[in-house]
């Protein structure tokens, strides 16, 4: 209805971002690739719709298509003109990417590669996104978990939960919550006990 080609096409590309955040592999490809579409040729929108659009493969248990998706959103980020002038999508870069790649390499249940991508793009983010390094580090531990690294997914779970009882970000506490399950199985390993209980208090204090 405003006739803003570019705040439509950035809806668009959030809308893929939210379909995967639901699990909707069809709705996630199929509305970033409308978003690609829209976007204006070599476009920072461009490579954001298409980071978002490789999850949605992710999501369909198609590496090959997730592999080859997420280097097309890297050739797009390396081909974009800067436009200092658009506010959409300013935060996209490589490690932006990268961590979004390690997450749908968990979704495909590649998880010590999930960790491994998770922990490369968090040390190369900038120091100001302190929540979304929270989720990261969530996330990071979940993929631990799955990969049966107990402790090691404790530890950083430590560090997210730090995070958000600085922030009080749903977000992360939605990833400690899949953490708390994952490493029920552990339960007794002291670290993992350390990690629980801390949640716990955490949890009672909220209430």
């Amino acid at each position: 209805m405003a006739g803003d080609d570019e705040l439509t096409t950035y809806i668009l590309a959030r809308r893929s971002q939210l379909a995967g955040d639901m699990k909707d592999p069809i709705e996630a490809v199929d509305v970033a690739e409308a978003a690609e579409d829209r976007a204006a040729p070599r476009s920072r929108l461009a490579a954001v719709a298409a980071t978002y659009g490789a999850h949605g493969h992710a999501l369909r248990k198609d590496p090959l298509m997730a592999q080859r998706a997420y280097e097309h959103a890297r050739e797009l980020h390396a081909t974009m003109d800067p436009d200092p002038s658009s506010p959409w999508g300013v935060w996209l870069d490589g490690a932006y990417i990268d961590v979004q790649r390690a997450h749908s390499l968990a979704a495909l249940g590649g998880h010590h590669g999930a960790a491994a991508g998770f922990r490369n793009a968090i040390s190369r983010m900038p120091a100001g996104f302190h929540r979304d390094r929270g989720v990261y580090l969530g996330r990071e531990a979940v993929s631990l978990a799955h990969a049966g690294e107990a402790e090691q997914a404790a530890s950083i779970g430590l560090q997210a939960l730090a995070i958000a009882k600085e922030t009080g970000s749903d977000r992360i506490s939605h990833e400690l919550a899949q953490l708390d399950g994952a490493l029920d199985q552990w339960r007794t390993v002291p670290g993992v006990s350390d990690f629980k209980d801390a949640l716990t208090e955490a949890v009672l204090r909220q209430a």
